[in-house]
């Protein structure tokens, strides 16, 4: 029995020094899939904003929160990476309440999801670390993301 508390012990050690380290509990996989359902819903409330001509913002901050997150994805801070993919996939579904379009089921989040996203971090905190990006991850306005490509794309 002594044996068995110094192991959980030990167990529990680890996993604070992990954890302290800044270790990612989110593995690349589902990290690049919550990516790729974000820009499935992003694409979808952009077609919605360019045909109701509704130009919000939100389109522009939710392309900018996604762009971002895949910056965040490709240096491995998959964690941080799916926070801010969670931020925009939360524009993209407003922009569809707003525009009363119907949202499609990429605009929600499995329990997987929820369980991945784990503590989240306040959306001022999101939105100040996207305010220290470059003029490469943020954009202004919606209406200068009605043509071309989005940059969202994950590889």
């Amino acid at each position: 029995m002594n044996n068995r508390k110094h192991i959980l012990l030990l167990l529990a050690v680890l996993v604070t020094g992990l954890m302290a380290m800044g270790y990612d509990a989110v593995d690349k996989t589902m990290a690049k899939n919550i990516l790729l359902k974000t820009n499935r819903a992003i694409g979808v409330a952009h077609i919605v904003t360019k045909k109701t001509k509704n130009y919000t913002g939100k389109l522009a901050k939710a392309v900018s929160h996604e762009r971002l997150a895949k910056k965040l994805y490709n240096n491995g801070n998959y964690l941080r990476a799916i926070h801010h993919s969670r931020r925009a996939r939360l524009y993209a579904a407003d922009i569809m309440n707003t525009n009363k379009a119907k949202p499609t089921s990429d605009m929600s989040f499995s329990p997987q999801e929820e369980q991945a996203f784990g503590a989240l971090p306040s959306d001022k905190e999101l939105d100040d670390e996207l305010a220290k990006e470059d003029s490469s991850v943020l954009v202004s306005k919606d209406e200068d993301l009605m043509n071309g490509n989005l940059g969202i794309d994950v590889q």
